[in-house]
């Protein structure tokens, strides 16, 4: 009697991290370890082991290579560590309009996963193809008084150089695009060196930021032009109004929506897209936030280490490795374990495409030949 193949689901977040890693073995040689006889699912094995632990999927459970990425399951990996974070599940979206007709989203590709610690900025988004509303002078953002904005655009600026006595000396120059603090308004004489070294003194009126996380005064005159968005506002202070347009969030702020079953698109307009293809279009709609609990892992092989992230359920199963066989595998693993604390942080930071695999049994898919 033939029978059909039972399947079951494995949620795989792919990086492609570790490009650059370079191993003392050949190429495609496989890593030899000693293994248990038992298997054990991801579960167990968190319940009874101590990461970072070596795995492999058991031999009955057959996982297909993904036909988009090549990726395959079926090879040794380290379980590096255990993670749980909310995450917001999203869909990239292309927005089609035809004249005289409302916008209308289709979504296109596989999920797109944002921890809520991803550190890039989205602007949101309504019935139409997003339109370009960021405030355009330094006045107008003076007259809001964030505490912080981003300048998509270089703009001149005179940056902190010296302290001579009583006086600070500024260096102007241009000031490639960043994330400006900001503390107050200067209103007197600025002392200055031009790009000629000459020293220059100047009555100007200038909003006083700082960039490089605080550790750098800039002054933007007030006349300084631009495209700037509003990422952190002052509650009480702003007597201009704000176009929601024109202000950056961060995916956490769009939590509280999603809760309430709020339909929500967004765009990215600061920040790294999935590493993984995926039809990105930078237009995305939320769909939901999961407490999802994980393993961080990579791929433990002579190639380079492929960081992965997998979901902890019931299936597939896993062999545990007690040790390496020889010395080649041992230095693989001494690497493999220097690229994962290296890459973690970030990783567990980044936007990845959420991507399904389908697990077979051995045995009954053998009997449906």
């Amino acid at each position: 009697m033939q029978g059909c193949p039972q399947s079951v689901k494995v949620d795989v977040e792919v990086s492609s991290f570790g490009k650059g890693y370079s191993s003392p073995t050949n190429p495609g040689e496989r890593v030899s370890c000693v293994w248990s006889e038992h298997v054990m699912s991801l579960s167990e094995i968190l319940g009874e082991k101590r990461l970072p632990v070596i795995v492999e999927m058991s031999h009955d459970d057959v996982v297909p290579s993904c036909s988009v990425t090549g990726f395959s399951l079926q090879q040794p990996m380290l379980l590096f560590r255990e993670v749980l974070i909310p995450k917001v599940f999203a869909r990239n979206v292309v927005c089609e309009q035809r004249k005289g007709q409302p916008a209308s989203f289709k979504d296109v590709g596989p999920y797109v996963v944002v921890p809520v610690d991803y550190p890039g900025l989205f602007r949101l988004v309504e019935d139409s193809e997003p339109n370009d509303c960021s405030v355009t002078s330094v006045a107008n953002i003076a007259r809001i008084m964030p505490a912080s904005f981003l300048s998509m655009t270089s703009v001149k600026g005179y940056v902190f150089l010296k302290r001579r006595n009583h006086t600070i000396v500024y260096e102007k120059k241009d000031i490639i695009p960043c994330f400006f603090q900001v503390h107050n308004i200067h209103e007197d004489y600025v002392t200055y060196v031009n790009s000629r070294k000459k020293e220059k003194r100047k009555l100007m009126l200038c909003l006083r930021c700082a960039v490089d996380g605080g550790e750098k005064e800039v002054l933007l005159p007030y006349e300084t032009l631009g495209t700037f968005y509003v990422v952190d506002r002052r509650k009480g202070i702003s007597k201009f109004n704000i176009d929601e347009d024109s202000c950056l969030h961060r995916i956490t702020e769009f939590v509280p929506l999603l809760e309430k079953n709020d339909v929500t698109r967004v765009k990215l307009v600061t920040g790294d897209p999935p590493s993984q293809e995926c039809h990105f279009t930078g237009l995305l709609r939320l769909c939901h936030v999961v407490q999802e609990h994980t393993v961080i892992a990579c791929t433990v092989s002579s190639k380079a280490p492929t960081i992965f992230e997998l979901s902890v359920r019931p299936h597939p199963q896993f062999r545990v490795a007690f040790n390496t066989a020889d010395g080649q595998s041992e230095r693989v693993l001494n690497d493999c374990l220097v690229f994962m604390k290296h890459s973690f942080l970030n990783f567990t930071r980044e936007m990845k495409v959420r991507r399904d695999y389908e697990i077979e049994k051995k045995d009954l898919r053998e009997n449906s030949y």
